[in-house]
């Protein structure tokens, strides 16, 4: 099975109690368990036309 999806990605530091934002991705995950991530985006528009484009390779 192949999973496709929109993830969103934080980054958090402990000692110093700061976190950020690195952007949406497009997680793919292949039958064989390999991970494929594009990315970043800035929005998920951005992202979901990115999941669009690969989903429409994939079907081919």
């Amino acid at each position: 099975m192949r999973d496709i999806r929109v993830i969103g990605l934080q980054w958090w530091q402990f000692e110093l109690q700061e976190y950020g934002f690195l952007g949406y991705f497009v997680k793919l995950t292949r039958q064989d368990k390999s991970v494929q991530l594009f990315g970043p985006f800035s929005t998920t528009d951005e992202a979901y036309e990115k999941l669009l484009q690969i989903a429409e390779e994939e079907s081919r």
